[in-house]
């Protein structure tokens, strides 16, 4: 691989446009640029070919089937040199699962993440408390929150979803999606980082008188990622 590709974790429910939006978003790349597309395997389904396949047309791009086992990612052999890697995973895949299991992938590979990006079916999300549960925990990983299927939600749900996330000082940036579509692909794909989360940032080195104080705050687990002694998680998320 290149020594610095830019990596992706996009993440969704089925319905939620995810293929599309990810189309919209890799189109606008140059096309000199190598990408990289982690599809994961239970994504093969007849209900997805067709967008598969305007995916897999794209001459710069590469897919690799991927899937989990002991929060470790396991993939066929890569031949591509990507300056772009992206890792669709889907929502009926354990999420704390999918997240440790990037970050050791990460590491394996000497590479840093660039963004997480949720896409919101926002009628499930409306209708759907254990769904409102799952996009809870995918925005606490989150860069970039993408609003869509709008079309059956009125207006101040929409509002008021986000005014909830913004009064709880989440740093997550919010997004809307039309017709499948970003205002703004490289802005989306830009390197900022806006996630809740601090599972993917490597503590700074602190001196030693001031280890002890730190240590209750900084060196905290994400309350997803924790197990408890039993080995099931202190904060379980469940699957859609």
């Amino acid at each position: 691989m290149s020594e610095s590709p830019k990596v992706y974790l996009l993440l969704g429910p089925k319905g939620s446009g995810r293929r599309k939006i990810f189309l919209d978003l890799i189109q606008e790349l140059l096309e000199s640029s190598s990408i990289l597309w982690f599809r994961h395997y239970s994504d093969s389904e007849a209900s997805y070919a067709s967008i598969n396949a305007q995916i897999e047309d794209i001459s710069s791009l590469e897919c690799v089937q991927w899937t989990l086992e002991n929060s470790k990612i396991k993939h066929s052999t890569i031949k591509a040199n990507p300056d772009y890697i992206f890792f669709m995973a889907p929502a009926d895949v354990d999420l704390a699962e999918t997240i440790e299991g990037l970050k050791g992938w990460l590491n394996k590979n000497d590479c840093t993440l660039t963004r997480i990006i949720t896409v919101i079916h926002s009628e499930m999300a409306c209708q759907n408390a254990i769904a409102l549960k799952w996009f809870e925990a995918s925005m606490h990983f989150s860069d970039i929150v993408l609003l869509n299927k709008r079309e059956l939600v009125e207006g101040k749900w929409v509002q008021d979803f986000i005014s909830n996330y913004k009064k709880r000082y989440f740093p997550t940036r919010f997004e809307y999606v039309k017709k499948d579509q970003v205002s703004n692909p490289m802005d989306i794909l830009d390197h900022q980082v806006y996630r809740n989360s601090l599972y993917f940032d490597e503590l700074m080195p602190i001196e030693e008188d001031e280890f002890e104080e730190l240590q209750s705050e900084d060196t905290k687990e994400d309350p997803y990622i924790e197990r408890l002694e039993s080995g099931k998680r202190a904060k379980p998320i469940p699957t859609l």
